[in-house]
């Protein structure tokens, strides 16, 4: 998709783009009975930038998405400490994390739109001063009911960055080799941020009298970086006008639908019942019944968007992410739903075998897992390298193929396996299925997206991502417990030894199944996209009707 040449904003001009629409969207020429060829449409884009410039640029979002994976990781691996010192049972503290995930997920949607009405800059903006704030706050908090509320918030502000940052990328990059090297970039921060967070906080954890507090604080004030190059380099948006139409109804609809799915998810692992709790089936349906209606709304308002006189919003999403004749975007959806379902899981559930099983310290288990920086980052440069020479079809399929001997390798460990025997080459080979995923997949969104649509559609396939986490988990925790409980009820009255053989055979049944999931994202894209072209190849679909359509509504 080639950046479009900057046309002045004058109002001749506007008038000819509004000509150029009513000829493109008259009944006749979508009835195909105009005999005169429609003009293509023009849109204004930023100004070019530099390369030094998009290079300074492009660091500043490799920081800013490692620091987003370093949260992450640094809130799970300070969960222990954080129920030592607030005096809270595992399923209390949990809601640490869940707070911020719930959050996240719920927003991410809508965050994004709203980034392509109102201003990627503006959501980049909010965004970072948001996690900033919200972490430096977070560690200052005395109690767990103030320290979930900030974490809740400081999801939010991630809903709201990294949908406008990838929107930027897509936007401020020109298509081919450019932007591919900058989504694999992000793609291999977001890998060194995990990898990174987990060994710092290990490191803080063990030997600093604040324990888990420099953790967020460490987080918010490495934020400065990021928010300070998109202040200086990101081009300023357009001025705001009061006749940017929102579908605040869909928004809400979809945010509520997300939001229960979620908390269905995450009060299963919290609740002592877990799926026995009586009001969980409740709320799974009305999450399904709030979709249901979310759906049929954009459905409308994408046919209203066809009529001349429509004066209804724009459709949320666009239905073109959606359909089956852009059928590789929905492999790709629901294939990196299915990779982060193995990979955050795989650390889930390879924490609580350091943790709980081999009785690991924090700084113990970071090492370990601290090999994932080096191999995240050497497959981020695989990918990178490789990424604009084979088929991205191929790319990932391979990729998942690979990264299914993780959770096979975890499955299959004894207890008194030594690190190098199984562990470490489970580590070295685990990031490339999601590093393949990410920078493939978002190369192939962002070109397929029409120039408006650059942050909704990274924030449906990032939103994809986390709904996959959190059903996997789900599931996998679900298949743990139920090994768990059957073999202790072989025992009436277990000893601790075998209640660690119980709680080591639940593991392995849970990396059984996060092995399915990442095989199930290799089938998928081997046998579910179509073409086995290059990336450079893929062309974008940004003139078809609802995008014609979407953009006589702004106009108008």
């Amino acid at each position: 998709m080639d950046v479009i040449q900057q046309i002045p904003e004058t109002k001749d001009t506007h008038d000819s783009l509004k000509n150029q629409l009513d000829n493109v969207t008259s009944p006749e020429n979508r009835s195909g009975k105009s005999k005169e060829a429609s003009l293509p449409v023009q849109l204004e884009s930023p100004p070019r930038l530099s390369n030094t410039k998009l290079f300074i640029l492009g660091t500043g979002q490799v920081f800013l998405w490692g620091l987003t994976s370093a949260s992450i990781l640094e809130t799970a691996f300070a969960l222990p400490m954080i129920g030592v010192e607030f005096d809270l049972t595992p399923g209390e503290v949990q809601w640490v994390s869940a707070s911020m995930m719930l959050t996240w997920g719920c927003f991410q949607l809508v965050a994004g739109r709203l980034c392509d009405i109102f201003g990627r800059k503006r959501g980049y903006l909010i965004g970072c001063l948001g996690l900033m704030l919200t972490n430096i706050i977070s560690t200052f908090m005395p109690n767990l009911a103030s320290l979930s509320v900030f974490r809740a918030l400081a999801g939010i502000a991630s809903a709201i960055v990294l949908p406008a940052s990838a929107g930027i990328i897509g936007s401020l990059y020109s298509a081919g080799k450019s932007r591919t090297l900058a989504f694999a970039a992000i793609t291999c921060g977001g890998a060194a941020g995990a990898a990174g967070g987990e060994l710092v906080a290990g490191m803080l954890i063990e030997w600093t009298k604040w324990t888990w507090r420099p953790c967020f604080l460490l987080i918010g004030i490495l934020t400065i970086y990021p928010l300070a190059i998109g202040f200086m380099i990101i081009p300023l948006d357009p001025p705001l006008t009061t006749d940017k139409a929102v579908d605040w109804l869909g928004a809400s609809t979809i945010g509520s639908s997300i939001f229960l799915l979620l908390l269905t998810f995450t009060l299963s692992e919290t609740e002592e019942r877990g799926w026995k709790t009586p009001y969980l089936p409740a709320l799974l349906v009305a999450s399904l019944m709030l979709f249901t209606s979310f759906a049929w709304r954009q459905s409308q308002l994408s046919r209203s968007a066809r009529t001349p006189d429509n004066k209804k919003p724009p459709p949320l999403i666009p239905l073109s992410l959606l359909s089956m004749k852009n059928r590789n975007l929905v492999v790709i959806y629901i294939a990196s739903a299915c990779t982060w379902a193995m990979t955050d899981s795989f650390f889930v559930f390879a924490s609580f075998l350091y943790f709980d099983v081999l009785d690991l310290s924090p700084f113990q288990a970071g090492l370990r897992l601290s090999i994932t920086f080096f191999s995240g980052t050497v497959a981020a440069l695989v990918v990178a390298l490789t990424i604009s020479h084979i088929s991205p079809r191929l790319l990932m399929t391979l990729g998942c193929m690979i990264s299914i001997a993780s959770p096979v390798i975890f499955a299959l460990r004894g207890l008194d396996w030594e690190y190098w025997k199984g562990d470490l080459w489970a580590l070295l080979v685990i990031a490339y299925g999601t590093d393949a995923t990410i920078a493939a997949g978002s190369t192939i969104i962002s070109q397929t997206a029409s120039p408006e649509d650059q942050s909704v559609a990274s924030a449906l396939f990032q939103t994809s991502c986390r709904l996959g986490f959190a059903l996997g988990l789900a599931i996998s925790t679900l298949v743990q417990t139920s090994v768990e409980k059957s073999a202790l009820s072989s025992y009436a009255n277990p000893t601790e030894e075998q209640k660690l053989n119980a709680l080591a055979d639940g593991l392995r049944a849970a990396q059984w199944c996060n092995a399915g999931y990442i095989a199930l994202a290799a089938v998928l894209v081997g046998f579910g996209m179509k073409g086995w072209q290059r990336l450079d190849h893929h062309t974008s679909n940004s003139h078809d009707e609802e995008g014609i359509a979407a953009r006589e509504h702004r106009l108008n």
